[in-house]
């Protein structure tokens, strides 16, 4: 195991292994799953992690103190517009991590990682890689167990 980023490094290195598969090492030992199991598991995180990331672009959801029912629409109408600071392209990844955010505010179904508070921040990344760096399925899991090493 490791205790931080030198020693996650430095395992790396001594096993002539990547990040993720250290991490997936990692998992298998503190979970007792196979790494099947395991990934499988990871898969079905990412499918959560898309479907809240894009439910709000289009559809309002609703929230209890409706703070912030409609913002992730709001920004995603406006990464289709010219003209802005911050351009098309960021204001768009801002609005998928919106979406994960009035997902969760509306009480739907999210994958905290690492909390509830930052949900849409891993998501809006790995969509964005899968869109424009044409990142696989399989390359985003990775990621995912990449991100929990980290």
């Amino acid at each position: 195991m490791y205790k931080n980023g030198q020693e996650l490094l430095d395992l790396c290195a001594k096993e002539n292994k990547r990040v993720w598969e250290v991490a997936l090492d990692a998992e298998t030992k503190l979970t007792g799953m196979d790494r099947d199991r395991l990934w499988a598991h990871f898969e079905n995180r990412l499918d959560v992690m898309i479907g809240s990331a894009t439910k709000a672009l289009e559809h309002r959801q609703a929230t209890k103190g409706g703070l912030v029912d409609g913002v992730a629409n709001c920004q995603y109408e406006y990464s289709k517009k010219d003209g802005s600071v911050t351009g098309n392209y960021m204001n768009y990844i801002m609005a998928l991590a919106y979406s994960s955010s009035e997902v969760n505010a509306s009480m739907g179904k999210i994958c905290a990682s690492p909390t509830a508070g930052s949900c849409g921040i891993l998501p809006a990344a790995l969509l964005t890689m899968q869109a424009d760096y044409g990142k696989t399925e399989q390359d985003c899991v990775m990621a995912l167990f990449t991100a929990g090493a980290v």
